[in-house]
């Protein structure tokens, strides 16, 4: 390490610095409320805050990446404000801070006023005036909700006040620190892959799962649509066959009607005939000189009777035959309506 300070464009984050910013935040996979602002600052990662909203995921690897770009960002910002060479570990501490508070708040801090200023122990001792998370004061003893705040200001003074010779004899560690990183991240890049190809692989049985469902439901579906199209088929010759039946059946009622007409008016024509012979019978006894008194009215009234009996006998087989025709097709129509509304036909 150098024994000089270096301007701090040419410095950028050791791994000791970012493996302290890891070991800080607490990586978390899914987002969570800050100790001190609650849902209001919804954080992810390592500390992460920008654009994470409730119910927000992601992965070890994900949440490094994240932190890296971050640091970038605030490496950035730092450079911009201070004009002043640091050392390697000054310059790690102030990194570390302003990716706690912001590079906002660092740059506009008491901290960048005092370096520029040439100021170094008095920028160091700066670092604990950022001790209030909200109106909480971490300093406190035996505060329970910032207490880690205190102490990671503490650590950060106590790295920014190291001399070079005292950050040497930390240099293995610092070293041990760098393998550390490597192996978080090489660890949590080998997660991530298996995590990912088991992710995939599940992903593959949960599809060929769902598939193998839509494809069940859909031969059911299908198998059912064949059999409902039969059952429509079946209900339709069904129906025709009973409409055939009814024509039949109607077809042999008007046919029976019309023979019982027919043999009716048979009937009455034997009964108009006999009417006739009574009618000439009477006639007769009307022409009979014997029987002149009384037989002309009696033959008149025989007459009129033989013609009212004629005249009613061929009215009542009219009216029947129309009746047997209109029962007829009534019950035909009610068959009809029967065999048409799937209802048991009527005998």
């Amino acid at each position: 390490m150098s024994k000089v300070r270096v301007a701090v464009a040419a410095l950028t984050l050791s791994a000791a610095g970012f493996v302290g910013i890891l070991n800080r935040e607490n990586i978390k996979l899914e987002a969570y409320p800050d100790p001190v602002h609650g849902w209001q600052v919804p954080t992810i990662g390592a500390g992460s805050t920008e654009g994470v909203k409730r119910g927000d995921k992601i992965t070890p690897l994900q949440a490094i990446n994240r932190s890296l770009r971050e640091v970038r960002v605030f490496e950035s910002a730092l450079k911009g404000c201070i004009k002043v060479p640091l050392y390697q570990y000054e310059y790690d501490a102030y990194l570390q801070l302003t990716h706690n508070i912001g590079q906002g708040a660092f740059c506009r801090s008491t901290i960048v006023k005092r370096l520029n200023a040439g100021d170094y122990d008095g920028a160091c001792e700066a670092i604990l005036l950022f001790r209030r998370a909200g109106s909480q004061d971490c300093s406190v003893p035996g505060n329970r909700v910032c207490g880690g705040l205190w102490a990671d200001r503490l650590r950060l003074n106590a790295q920014c006040n190291m001399t070079p010779s005292s950050y040497a004899k930390a240099a293995p560690y610092v070293a041990g620190g760098l393998v550390v990183a490597i192996l978080l991240v090489s660890g949590l890049a080998l997660y991530q892959y298996r995590y990912n190809e088991g992710y995939r692989a599940g992903e593959q049985d949960e599809r060929l799962l769902w598939q193998a469902k839509w494809d069940r439901q859909a031969a059911e579906l299908a198998a059912a649509k064949a059999r409902n199209l039969e059952l429509v088929r079946e209900e339709e010759q069904r129906r025709q066959n009973e409409i055939e039946k009814v024509r039949r059946d109607a077809e042999q009622d008007i046919a029976r009607a019309e023979a019982d007409a027919a043999a009716a008016n048979a009937v009455a024509g034997s009964l108009r005939e006999q009417a006739r012979r009574l009618a000439s019978r009477a006639s007769q006894c009307a022409g009979n000189p014997g029987t002149a008194q009384g037989g002309s009215a009696a033959g008149q009234s025989a007459l009129v009777l033989a013609d009212l009996l004629s005249r009613a006998d061929a009215r009542a087989g009219e009216l029947a035959a129309a009746y047997d025709r209109a029962r007829a097709a009534g019950l035909a129509c009610e068959r009809a309506y029967d065999a048409l509304s799937a209802t048991k036909p009527r005998r």
